[in-house]
C-alpha cells in the first residue's frame, strides 16, 4: 500500500469534498488525486524512476505538497533542499545522501551539480487520454527522508516509509481524531517534519488543509474564520507574536476546536493569552522528528498542571533513566528516552549520530525531565543546563520563577561567558510593559538565590528556529558580545 493510496480512497467515495484551499481556491479529492496522478506522470515523463532520491527545493504551497504526494505515488523518495540563501549548505546536503534530480519551481533555487526539473504550470493536468499512475513501491519501501531541525548541529535525516507512516497516522486518531469535518490550518513549513505529517492526517482521514500566506494575526483570525478552520499546529514563537496583537478580550477563534503549539516549552502565561484571545482549545504537544507525537496536554490538563509536557500517547514507552541508563522510579528525574513503532531506530547514512541518540532500540532525544504516573514533565535540553563556577541549574527552574511574575510573558535563562569570562546566569524576557531589571532581578532572589540571573535583558521576541525551538545560543552570543560588567 502507497501512502496515497489512501488520499485515492477518498477521491472515490467523497469527489466533491474539499481537500486543499488556499483562498478562493480549492481543489475537491478527484482534483487532488488527478493532479497526483497528472504530475507522477509527467515525473515519469522527465526520466524520474520508483526508488529514485529526489530534492524538493520549493516554497509551502498545495503545488509543493501536491509535487511530494506525487513523488511518493510514482515510488521515489523525496528530501527537503530548502529554497534560498546557503549555496554551500545545500549542496553539501545533496551530495550527502546522493540527490539524484532536483525538483523546483525556480531556476535558481537549482544546486550546482545536481540536474533540475522546473515545475511548470500545467504539471498537475493529466494528458488527455493518459492512464492513471499506479503506485509503485512496495509498503514497507521509503518515500521520505525527513530532517531534523538542525538546532544541535548538521541537519540529520530519518527515513520514512510507507508503512511507518500509514501507521502513524492511525494510531494518532485515537488520541486526536481527524475526519472529513475538519480543516486544517497548514502554518508550518511542509520541509518540517510535523508540517507534513499534520497535512497528511487530515487529508487521509478525509479532512482539508487550509494554506495561508503569513502567519500574521490579522491574517490568522480572518482566513481561519473564514474557512472555518478546526485545528491548527503552530510554535510558542508564532503564539506569542498572534496573541500580542489581538486586543479582543474575548476568544476570538470560537471555531478552532484544536490549537496544537509544539516546537519547545509552553509557558504558562502564554497559554493563559491564548486561551482567553484565540480559543480556550490549546494543546500542547511534545514530540521528536525522529518518531512523531510523544504527549499531549489537552486543556483540561493545560490548566490544572502548567508545567506538564503532556500524557504519553499509548504506543509510545517512556522512561527517565540516570547517567548508567538505568531506569528510574516514577517521578525520578534524568535523561529521557523513548521507544514505539513510530520511532526510527537510527539516521540515514549517520552511524557516529546514531551511536549517540539511539541504543538498545531506545531514542534519546537530549530532554532530561521526569515521568510521574503516565505524564511527562520536560525540564531542558540537557545540553542547556547551566554551570555558573559550580551552581549548576535548569533553565527551566529560572524561567518558571520569571513567568509567575505578572508583566513577563515568556522567558529565557541561559549561560553565557561575557568577553570570554567564566559562565554567568541570564536570562531574556518579554513582558507585557516596561519592568525595570532590577526588579525582576530581586524577583527572583528569594526563590532562586545563587541560582538567580545576574542580568536579566528585554527582548521584543525570543530568537526561534524554523521549527519554533528557542535558541540559546544565540541569547548567549548577544551577552556575549556586549562589554562585561558587574
Amino acid at each position: 500500500m502507497n501512502i496515497t493510496d489512501a488520499i485515492a480512497r477518498q477521491a472515490r467515495e467523497r469527489p466533491d469534498a474539499p481537500a486543499l484551499i488556499r483562498e478562493e481556491n480549492r481543489l475537491t479529492f478527484a482534483e487532488l488525486d488527478a493532479g497526483i496522478d497528472a504530475f507522477a506522470a509527467r515525473l515519469a515523463a522527465e526520466g524520474l524512476a520508483p526508488g529514485q532520491l529526489v530534492g524538493v527545493a520549493m516554497r509551502t504551497a498545495p503545488i509543493k505538497l501536491i509535487a511530494l504526494l506525487a513523488l511518493a505515488r510514482l515510488g521515489a523518495v523525496s528530501i527537503a533542499i530548502a529554497p534560498g540563501p546557503g549555496a554551500a549548505a545545500r549542496q553539501a546536503l545533496a551530495r550527502r545522501y546522493g540527490v539524484a534530480v532536483l525538483l523546483a519551481a525556480r531556476k535558481e533555487h537549482g544546486v550546482k551539480g545536481v540536474p533540475l526539473a522546473l515545475v511548470g504550470s500545467g504539471w498537475t493536468r493529466r494528458a488527455k487520454g493518459a492512464d492513471r499512475a499506479a503506485a509503485s513501491a512496495p509498503y514497507d519501501a521509503p518515500w521520505r527522508i525527513a530532517l531534523s531541525s538542525g538546532t544541535t548541529g548538521t541537519p540529520k535525516g530519518i527515513l520514512w516509509t510507507h508503512a511507518q507512516t500509514l501507521n502513524y497516522l492511525l494510531l494518532y486518531q485515537t488520541v486526536a481524531p481527524a475526519g472529513p469535518q475538519t480543516r486544517y490550518f497548514c502554518l508550518r513549513d511542509l520541509d518540517a517534519g510535523i508540517g507534513l505529517r499534520e497535512c497528511l492526517r487530515h487529508l487521509v482521514a478525509g479532512g482539508a488543509v487550509v494554506f495561508g500566506r503569513t502567519t500574521a494575526a490579522e491574517e490568522f483570525v480572518e482566513t481561519a474564520n473564514r474557512q472555518g478552520v478546526t485545528h491548527a499546529m503552530i510554535s510558542p514563537g508564532i503564539l506569542q507574536g498572534i496573541v500580542a496583537r489581538i486586543t479582543a478580550t474575548r476568544a476570538v477563534c470560537p471555531k478552532l476546536v484544536h490549537l496544537g503549539v509544539a516546537g519547545s516549552r509552553l509557558p504558562p502565561p502564554l497559554v493563559a493569552q491564548g486561551r482567553a484571545r484565540l480559543t480556550p482549545n490549546v494543546y500542547g504537544v511534545y514530540g521528536a522528528s525522529e518518531g512523531g507525537l510523544v504527549a499531549l496536554a489537552d486543556p483540561k490538563l493545560l490548566a490544572s498542571d502548567p508545567e506538564c509536557s503532556g500524557r504519553i500517547v499509548p504506543w509510545v514507552e517512556a522512561q527517565a533513566v540516570d547517567e548508567r541508563h538505568r531506569p528510574l522510579p516514577d517521578g525520578g528525574e534524568g535523561v529521557l528516552r523513548f521507544r514505539g513503532p513510530t520511532f526510527a531506530t537510527g539516521f540515514h547514512l549517520d552511524p557516529e549520530a546514531s551511536a549517540q541518540a539511539f541504543r538498545d532500540g531506545w531514542f534519546y532525544p537530549g530532554d532530561a525531565g521526569r515521568i510521574s504516573g503516565g505524564l511527562l514533565y520536560v525540564q531542558s535540553r540537557i545540553d542547556d543546563l547551566i554551570n555558573a563556577s559550580g551552581i549548576k541549574v535548569s533553565p527551566a527552574e529560572i524561567e518558571r520563577v520569571l513567568e509567575a511574575h505578572p508583566d513577563v510573558l515568556e522567558a529565557a535563562a541561559f549561560g553565557a561567558r561575557p568577553e570570554a569570562g567564566l559562565e554567568r546566569i541570564y536570562a531574556a524576557v518579554v513582558t507585557r510593559r516596561p519592568v525595570e531589571e532590577r526588579a525582576l532581578i530581586e524577583h527572583c532572589r528569594v526563590p532562586l538565590g545563587r541560582r538567580a540571573p545576574a542580568r536579566i535583558f528585554a527582548v521584543r521576541r525570543l530568537p526561534r528556529s524554523e521549527a519554533g525551538k528557542l535558541l540559546r545560543q544565540e541569547l548567549a552570543r548577544r551577552v556575549a558580545s556586549k562589554p562585561r560588567s558587574g
